[in-house]
Order: C-alpha cells, then sequence, then structure tokens
C-alpha cells in the first residue's frame, strides 16, 4: 500500500473511512466480548445449563443480524455528514473520502459478524480463529502487486470488503467444524440468559463507545492538520498495531476464558495470576520499547519505503513510531488487570475508568494539538494508556482482591 499509493488522498481517505465503518464494531467487540465470553464460559462449566444452548444462540445470530444491518446504515449516514465535520479539507478529499465511506458500509456489517463468531469460538476454547484476521490485509497485498487499478479506490474498498467476507465464511466453517454453528435465527428474545449479559454489556458498551472515540478523534484532528497526515498516522498506528495486537490476541483473548475459570473456582488463585500476568505484561511491553525505539527508522524503511513511499515518509512516519511506542508498556500491563475486573463483573468500573481515560486524552490532544501537529496526536494517545493503566491498577487492588468477590456483580 505505501509503495503503491504513498501518503497521499487516497490513503487518507482509505484510512477515515475504515475507521469510521469499523468504530462501532470494535466497541461492539469490546463491550460484549467482555461480558458474553465469562458467561458463556460460567454456563458451560454449570450444571445448569449449556455455553451452547440453540435457543439462546439461535436469538444471538438475529441479534447481530440487525445490528449488522444498523451499523451499515450507520455507514451511510455518517458519509453524508461528513461535510458537516471535515470543514477544513478540500472538496476533492472530502469527496474521496465519503466515496469510501460509502463502499466501505458492507464490511462494518462483516466486521461485527466477525467479532461475534471470534467471541462464540473464544468460549468454546478455539483460538485457531485469530489467524483469519490477516485476510483482508493479505488480499489487499495480493490485489496492489498483481491488480491495482491507478487511483487505488476499486482496489483498496474491493480487497476489504471481499477479505471481511472471507473471514465471516471461514469462522461459520470453523464453527461448524467443532459442532457449534447454533440452530438458526429467533427473534423472540425471551432467553433467562439475557438478563444476566445485558446488564454487563451495557456498562461496559457505555465505557467502549467512550473510549473508542479516540480513533474517530484522531482521524478528525488528523485530516485537519494537512493533506497526507491521515496516512502517515495510519501507517504509524498499522507498525504500532503489531505490538498491541500480540496484547490483544494473546494475552487478552487466552486470560478472559482462563481467568473466568479461576473467577468462579479459585479467586485467590485467579487474582494472583492476574497480578503476575500484568507484572510480566508490562516488563514485555518496556522490552518492546527498548528494543523499538532505536529501530523505528530501519523498521519504516525496510516495511514501507519503496515505489511512491519516499525518505521524507519515512521520516514523518518514524518519529509517530517512536511516541507511539511509548504507550506499550501501559497497554500491555492493563490487559491482566482489565480481565480480571471483567470476570469479576465489574463493568461499572471500567466503563467509569475509560470515560475518565477519553477526558484526559482530550485534555492532552487540545493543547498539544496545535503546537505539535501529528504529534501531538500521537502523544495524547500514549497519555491515554498512562492514565488507563494507573487507574486499572488502583482498581485491580482496591476493587478486584478476593475478598471482595462476594459483592454484587455489577458493583
Amino acid at each position: 500500500m505505501a509503495a503503491e499509493y504513498g501518503a497521499g488522498k487516497i490513503i487518507d481517505a482509505y484510512n477515515v473511512a475504515l475507521t469510521v465503518s469499523t468504530w462501532l464494531p470494535i466497541m461492539f467487540a469490546a463491550a460484549a466480548g467482555a461480558a458474553l465470553v465469562p458467561e458463556l464460559v460460567r454456563a458451560r462449566t454449570s450444571s445448569s445449563g449449556d455455553a451452547t444452548d440453540s435457543r439462546f444462540v439461535s436469538e444471538l445470530n438475529a441479534a447481530i443480524t440487525l445490528m449488522a444491518a444498523t451499523m451499515c446504515a450507520i455507514t451511510v449516514l455518517a458519509a453524508a455528514a461528513a461535510p458537516l465535520f471535515l470543514t477544513e479539507t478540500s472538496d476533492g478529499s472530502l469527496a474521496l473520502i465519503r466515496r469510501m465511506m460509502l463502499a466501505l458500509a458492507p464490511f462494518s456489517g462483516a466486521t461485527l459478524v466477525f467479532y461475534y463468531l471470534s467471541m462464540r469460538l473464544q468460549s468454546a476454547g478455539s483460538f485457531s480463529y485469530t489467524i483469519i484476521e490477516a485476510v483482508p490485509a493479505l488480499l489487499l497485498s495480493v490485489l496492489i502487486y498483481f491488480a491495482s487499478d491507478p487511483e487505488g479506490f476499486a482496489t483498496l474498498a474491493g480487497g476489504t470488503i471481499v477479505g471481511g467476507f472471507i473471514q465471516v465464511a471461514a469462522l461459520l466453517a470453523m464453527l461448524s467444524w467443532i459442532g457449534a454453528r447454533g440452530a438458526g435465527f429467533s427473534f423472540h428474545f425471551s432467553s433467562p440468559r439475557w438478563r444476566l449479559v445485558l446488564g454487563g454489556i451495557g456498562a461496559m458498551a457505555i465505557g467502549q463507545v467512550v473510549l473508542s472515540a479516540s480513533l474517530p478523534i484522531d482521524q478528525y484532528y488528523a485530516v485537519q492538520t494537512g493533506e497526507g497526515t491521515a496516512a502517515v498516522l495510519g501507517y504509524a498506528n498499522r507498525l504500532i498495531g503489531i505490538g498491541t495486537s500480540v496484547g490483544t490476541l494473546v494475552l487478552a483473548r487466552a486470560l478472559l476464558p482462563a481467568l473466568a475459570g479461576l473467577a468462579r473456582s479459585d479467586p485467590a488463585e485467579g487474582w494472583r495470576q492476574a497480578k503476575l500476568w500484568a507484572a510480566a505484561s508490562f516488563g514485555i511491553g518496556a522490552c518492546g520499547l527498548a528494543i523499538g525505539w532505536p529501530l523505528a527508522e530501519w523498521v519504516t524503511r525496510t516495511v514501507f519505503e519503496r515505489g511512491a513511499f519516499g525518505p521524507e515518509e519515512t521520516r514523518q512516519v518514524a518519529q509517530l513510531l517512536r511516541l507511539g511506542m511509548l504507550q506499550l508498556p501501559f497497554y500491555f500491563g492493563g490487559v491482566a488487570c482489565v480481565q480480571w475486573l471483567a470476570v469479576n463483573g465489574r463493568f461499572k468500573t471500567v466503563a467509569a475508568i475509560a470515560c475518565a481515560t477519553l477526558a484526559a486524552k482530550m485534555a492532552i490532544l487540545i493543547p498539544a494539538w496545535p503546537a505539535l501537529g501529528a504529534e501531538g496526536i500521537v502523544l495524547s494517545t500514549t497519555g491515554m494508556y498512562v492514565f488507563a493503566f494507573s487507574a486499572q491498577i488502583v482498581a485491580f487492588f482496591v476493587a478486584a482482591r478476593p475478598q471482595d468477590t462476594e459483592r454484587s456483580p455489577h458493583d
């Protein structure tokens, strides 16, 4: 992508549209996963029910279908409303952003369905689905190298959408393979498990809506900074995402069902394990920062610098990458803390931390952006994770010690 299109308007448009189309699905995955996966694990180990109860799964299938259609519609509406918000963007760039948003609207629904199916597999103890997440990026790479159009619009939009639907088809096949595909669709929504899940999802959703708002906020400020800034920020975030995805894919997804089981059977041991994982994860992030800082420019050059992506773009991305890597220890360290809070039903605590965290980001971003531009955007995200980790540590030791597990699961 960098070699073919550099840091021009098409990449700006793609980054903005991809952020808008995936913002709500990502928020849903974080909110619903923290509440739904532990409940499914508890149900599977309980004598009162089965985690793959066909009625509940059928109702979940119906609910997700309705939500996927709604998110496609929201992306279309966002494209229509774009001129109201991107007032400092040139007419040509704005038109391209709106076209890309409309094109990626189906990907919004496909992303939601993918995350839902991932939760089903996660709760069943199957993690092979993680390799499927690379499908859109892999397909884009193939299309760019072998069938790229000059403008790049058809390649980027088409590859992303087709890759998203391939992901969904692959996960459906995996669920069928393990015998957990479900039993059709039911719109009655009468399963008793809804009461147990929705309380947690509601509290977590509030926090995730607030916290995940940082993504479109960053894109908004990047587009307002100048042409190419959103593209440069997007390239830096992709490299940072390689590190943070380890925390998401390996730590969070593996720890959540494991800690959920311990929270039920041996809370003291679960708390101790979560504490050890938090310390180890912070150390892993610190090592990643120490190794990555001096290698930032070399990594950027090796990965991106070819074709339309030149030395100046390498310098800009490497600088943002260094600043972004400052978040790694705090991001990693907070993963285990949040998982333990979630499996103990401290959803309101997690939501409150998320709200305070976004406020901290804005307190940094508003004065930093006029002075530092894109660097101020990245530093505000780093400051956000520093604040979040500090609050998560306090909640972990104060609100989630084993002796507190007898309190109401919803604070």
